[in-house]
């Protein structure tokens, strides 16, 4: 996979220091403005529900490469 196909699968997001598994469908794109790569996308909770809780939140997802530092955006 590289980055031009972006990441489907199961995830960990780690909240407050709880980890509870999740489903991710993730892409990326280059900002010019910064210089880096940006992965933006949607997750679904264990039982494919909505995530409110963590709506807003700094948490670290992790989809087989490591954790990394994310916020939670809007929830629709």
């Amino acid at each position: 996979m590289s980055d031009d196909d972006g990441y489907r699968g199961p995830a960990t997001l780690t909240v407050d220091g709880r980890p509870m598994p999740v489903h991710v469908v993730l892409d990326a794109r280059y900002e010019p403005q910064d210089g880096r790569l940006h992965w933006f996308g949607r997750l679904r909770g264990p039982d494919g529900g909505r995530l409110e809780a963590v709506n807003g939140a700094v948490v670290e997802l992790e989809a087989g490469a490591g954790p990394v530092r994310a916020r939670v955006g809007d929830v629709d």
